[in-house]
């Protein structure tokens, strides 16, 4: 795992951080990796390890856009 260059203050995620987490998501989606390089690496793990955020962040980011399905994100979607 490559090591996190920039960290967090825990301050809300702004929309274009919000959609880079989208835009990598739905990269990441299309990528066939080999079973053997990730063997228990999940879609929502590889797009944490890219972009140095929290798993649960990426969840809630996608499940927030997957919600609104207006191509906008909730102003406070994740309480992380």
């Amino acid at each position: 795992m490559l090591p996190s260059f920039s960290k967090r203050s825990g301050a809300p995620l702004t929309d274009n951080e919000k959609l880079m987490i989208i835009n990598a998501h739905n990269y990441l989606s299309k990528v066939n990796f080999p079973e053997e390089s990730h063997p228990k690496s999940t879609l929502r793990k590889r797009v944490a390890e890219a972009l140095g955020v929290a798993e649960s962040t990426v969840g809630c980011v996608v499940a927030d856009w997957n919600k609104r399905n207006d191509g906008t994100f909730t102003k406070v979607a994740c309480r992380n």
